[in-house]
């Protein structure tokens, strides 16, 4: 791999995130745009640094979502796409079982495999034990999705508990995933004092909607957002490398984020707009 970030190792530095689910793409119900970009090879894995799966759990999730009707927790507009997925996967032994020997082994290695807690923070340790054997790139914990109910990673004892078991019970380099509107600066300072090795900052942001209610919000509007976080973070100590995402459209977008902080770009939403500027845009990045 040609980065090396704390032990996160890239051939390039854009991340597609959640954008190739598993690796072998969306079903067409799911996500009809990326299922033929995927198809006709003008987008893929090959051409990012990284991917990084849906949120795994330790039981299969059904989520929110209903395969042939899709549009009941996604809604697309010109500037923002609002999302209620819930975390729906497949569990982390079908996962590891099922869904990663089908990737060819550069694939695996690409790999950022996402998990969460649902009930109780030693489900991180468990799933991460389940990983250990597996050729992947990296773990990252999600403790920030607004979909999900995380009521108690809201105290930080549960936190810095987490993060150390975590960091024991692995053998992959781990990141945390933050949001805007949590105390990202001291979960961060905790994740690095426990010797976590990257963050990824931001999830999406709050949003309401009529007919989704209370959900997630992607948009290149969440830039300043993303912009903040980082730079208040690398102000308040934070050393460790920092994926930054949510608000990439352009190359000028990189060079904020850069200028702000970090050493990584994710996008993923905009994969439903048009999925092969983004891997253009992978091979400028570098």
């Amino acid at each position: 791999m040609k980065y090396n970030f704390n032990g996160l190792r890239v051939s390039n530095r854009l991340i597609a995130s959640t954008a190739f689910e598993y690796g072998r793409g969306h079903s067409f119900f799911e996500n009809p745009w990326m299922w033929i970009w995927i198809k006709t090879g003008l987008s893929g894995i090959s051409y990012f640094g990284a991917f990084i799966t849906p949120t795994i759990t330790v039981n299969e999730k059904i989520g929110n979502l209903k395969k042939s009707r899709p549009w009941t927790i996604i809604k697309i507009y010109p500037d923002k796409i609002l999302n209620k997925k819930g975390w729906r996967n497949c569990g982390i032994d079908k996962f590891v079982n099922q869904k990663l020997p089908v990737l060819k082994r550069g694939e695996q290695k690409k790999t950022i495999v996402s998990i969460g807690a649902l009930d109780s923070y030693l489900e991180i340790p468990l799933m991460l034990g389940r990983l250990n054997a597996s050729k992947i790139a990296a773990v990252e914990i999600n403790v920030s999705c607004h979909n999900v109910d995380l009521c108690f990673l809201s105290d930080f004892k549960v936190l810095q508990a987490l993060f150390r078991e975590a960091r024991k019970a692995s053998q992959h380099p781990l990141g945390i995933k933050l949001n805007f509107e949590s105390d990202y600066i001291t979960i961060a300072k905790i994740a690095q004092d426990e010797g976590i090795n990257f963050l990824h900052a931001i999830n999406t942001t709050i949003a309401y909607s009529e007919s989704l209610g209370h959900c997630g919000m992607s948009s290149y509007k969440n830039k300043p957002k993303a912009l903040k976080v980082i730079s208040d973070l690398r102000r308040s100590g934070i050393t460790i490398p920092i994926i930054g995402g949510s608000g990439i459209w352009k190359k000028r977008d990189f060079q904020d984020f850069e200028n702000s902080g970090a050493d990584l770009f994710s996008v993923s939403h905009q994969f439903l707009y048009f999925p092969p500027w983004l891997s253009i845009l992978a091979k400028r990045v570098g």
